[in-house]
């Protein structure tokens, strides 16, 4: 449960306890609410009141033996901690949270322990629950990331990461869900703003009119996107303008990017017809299997985006659609803050 890990940007993953509730859109096909209906970690249940289960005592002499590995070695190794819940649930078992610090307090050293939250509002609580110091995550080097599947969860949650000193903060676009603009307020550093202030390409999805406010506001040094993948006919596929204007925002704030995966469906063919510069996305046509997009249609795998950009789609599995965006790797990473 965390030796080995299919995730991609990081080197081990760490469950300190199992089980946790659905807060959004992007939770709908969750990995590990299926992943623990089939193996009943923690009895099968899932969401308000069920079992959150704190993980054996092997499993937490894990990190304790990652650690030493990576002090011999002289390098230092990345940590994504509970994969299969989220650290500020608030429904986790606050004793085994309190453990969960001293750990990390013992191995900071040597691992860089990444932390991935839908509900970062409840951080600076929590610190405060556990009595921790409110520079604790950064001290400790920690990376606090938050997930934001589509626009609505960026702006409400990015504020708050962004308020929790810490040695890297980053978003997690996966499952990226529509477009996503992190340029307007701005949240990446240093990015060329439009003289509008409409942001990235002519997006305008949350105008920020005073620049002063701007001095002193911390921003995002990492970027992950990513399809949704897995079982059943509902896993959503993934524009590839959504996917691009991550990308090229990350280029021209000088932000890493890490373009995981594509997921389940791949675009097979993209046709322009007109120079995409701020539009709202508007679906015709959706695959039979995904009947999800806002008009509940259902199609043929046809795409059009108001009659400019035909995209059509292929459910050929995470490991076949791969990871290349327009023929290119983005395996970017942040260099943590000393």
């Amino acid at each position: 449960m965390g030796v080995k890990t299919g995730i991609e940007w990081t080197d081990h993953t760490f469950n300190a306890w199992i089980g946790c509730t659905k807060v959004s859109e992007g939770c709908r096909n969750c990995y590990a609410a299926r992943d623990n209906e089939h193996w009943k970690w923690n009895g099968g249940a899932w969401g308000p009141g069920a079992l959150r289960k704190v993980t054996g005592r092997a499993n937490w002499r894990e990190p304790l033996k990652w650690a030493k590995a990576a002090r011999a070695a002289g390098v230092r190794e990345k940590v994504f901690c509970n994969s299969l819940s989220d650290t500020f649930d608030v429904e986790a078992p606050r004793l085994a949270r309190k453990d969960l610090w001293l750990l990390v307090g013992d191995t900071f050293d040597a691992l860089d322990w990444q932390f991935v939250t839908k509900r970062p509002e409840r951080i600076s609580e929590v610190m405060d629950e556990d009595g921790l110091n409110s520079g604790f995550f950064e001290l400790c080097k920690c990376w606090l990331l938050t997930t934001t599947e589509d626009q609505a969860a960026a702006n409400l949650r990015i504020p708050h990461i962004l308020d929790i000193p810490a040695a890297v903060h980053g978003v997690s676009a996966e499952p990226l869900l529509g477009p996503l603009d992190l340029s307007c307020i701005p949240w990446l550093p240093d990015f060329p703003l439009d003289t509008d202030g409409a942001g990235f390409d002519g997006f305008d999805a949350l105008r920020f009119d005073d620049r002063n406010s701007l001095a002193g506001l911390d921003r995002l040094d990492w970027v992950i996107c990513g399809g949704e993948s897995g079982p059943g006919p509902g896993v959503r596929p993934m524009h590839p303008d959504w996917a691009q204007l991550l990308r090229d925002q990350c280029a021209a704030a000088n932000v890493p990017f890490f373009f995981k995966q594509w997921g389940d469906w791949h675009p097979g063919w993209i046709e322009r017809c007109y120079e995409l510069k701020g539009y709202t996305p508007s679906w015709s046509n959706c695959p039979a299997a995904a009947p999800w997009w806002p008009d509940g249609t259902r199609g043929v795998g046809d795409h059009r985006v108001n009659g400019g950009l035909a995209v059509s789609w292929q459910r050929i599995g995470k490991k076949a659609a791969g990871c290349r965006l327009d023929g290119v790797e983005h395996k970017a990473f942040p260099a943590a803050r000393q």
